[in-house]
């Protein structure tokens, strides 16, 4: 079971819900005035006796009728009707009936209804049930909803105002705050104490309060215990600011055209490096003078024979410049002077 026509109702009246009584029903009134005139003066210019969405479907289950069934009556109201897969229903025209339950549910003839009526030689909006019939619509909207006077128009009464509804009590337990005992009590400083349970005591240190696990003898002292957890606070909140600035310190990140930009500006940067290099090494081309090739002189070899001792001393020739004819005499090598040295302590021995 659904529940759609009270849910599109509710949604219909949606704004006018939450207002006060009187002003509610106001606008409700008005709603379904213009509501009932405005769907009697759309059916009053419809042409037919049988409103549109029944007409719709009547007209389908003639196209059906004239190609799916074959009817055949017994002699009087009752035919039976032969599908095209072979299958057969019957169809009581007086009792407005059909074994296939369709015409009996909604009240417009079904497609083996329409076979067996047009065998009949009889019009298939006759067998339409009453309630989808223009006049029956039209009689619906003839209760029409009268306009009424605005608020400060209305006349006053000699009956007591409305008032709200008188408080009964609901049965059950009241709900009431519990009492606190006075280790639970928020002193003046604003710590709030703990609880100490009576029942409980620790077979360790053999006091009230605790048991085995949660005894405190082996813990530091409060004292000390409250100074370490005063540094864990800064160190934390050090860590937080840290982590703060870090985050403010990010920059944005760059749209598609400053991205665009900044490419560009790397291109231009590195082809005007590359210039400056290739400049620079043209320059240090050009201040270079050309180194010229050395002039091999003539082919004179100096013998490293041994001369004897009294013997000239043996002289080489070169050719100085571009004159062959100018000789001069070349000074006797160091290994010809080695060889008169040795000679002459030959000599002396």
């Amino acid at each position: 079971m659904i529940n759609n026509l009270c849910e599109s109702f509710n949604s219909w009246i949606l704004e006018a819900r939450g207002k006060p009584p009187v002003t509610m029903f106001e606008e409700l009134r008005v709603k379904l005035m213009k509501r009932v005139a405005m769907r009697k003066e759309k059916m009053e210019a419809y042409h037919g006796n049988i409103c549109p969405k029944p007409r719709v479907v009547i007209e389908k289950n003639k196209l059906r009728a004239g190609t799916d069934c074959i009817p055949t009556f017994n002699g009087g109201d009752i035919a039976e009707v032969e599908n095209i897969d072979g299958s057969k229903n019957v169809v009581n025209l007086t009792m407005r009936t059909c074994t296939c339950r369709r015409w009996d549910l909604s009240g417009i003839p079904c497609k083996h209804a329409i076979s067996a009526i047009y065998l009949k030689r009889h019009d298939p909006d006759d067998y339409v049930a009453a309630c989808y019939l223009k006049k029956t619509y039209m009689s619906i909207y003839n209760n029409l909803i009268q306009p009424v006077n605005s608020m400060d128009l209305w006349s006053r009464t000699e009956d007591p105002a409305i008032l709200p509804p008188q408080y009964s009590r609901q049965p059950g337990r009241p709900k009431t705050a519990r009492m606190k005992d006075a280790s639970e009590r928020v002193q003046e400083g604003g710590v709030k104490l703990a609880r100490v349970q009576r029942s409980l005591r620790c077979s360790n240190c053999k006091q009230v309060g605790h048991n085995l696990k949660t005894c405190q003898r082996h813990l530091p002292p409060k004292e000390k215990a409250a100074v370490v957890n005063k540094k864990r606070k800064l160190n934390t909140q050090e860590e937080q600011t840290s982590k703060n600035q870090s985050k403010q310190g990010k920059k944005s990140p760059m749209t598609k055209n400053e991205l665009r930009q900044k490419a560009k500006e790397r291109a231009e940067y590195q082809r005007k490096k590359k210039a400056a290099l290739k400049a620079s090494k043209l320059e240090a081309n050009k201040s270079t003078p050309k180194r010229s090739r050395p002039v091999q002189a003539a082919s004179t070899q100096q013998s490293s024979r041994p001369v004897q001792a009294g013997s000239a001393p043996t002289s080489t020739r070169s050719v100085q410049g571009s004159n062959p004819s100018t000789k001069k005499a070349a000074t006797p090598s160091r290994s010809s002077q080695r060889v008169r040295q040795n000679s002459g302590k030959e000599a002396g021995k």
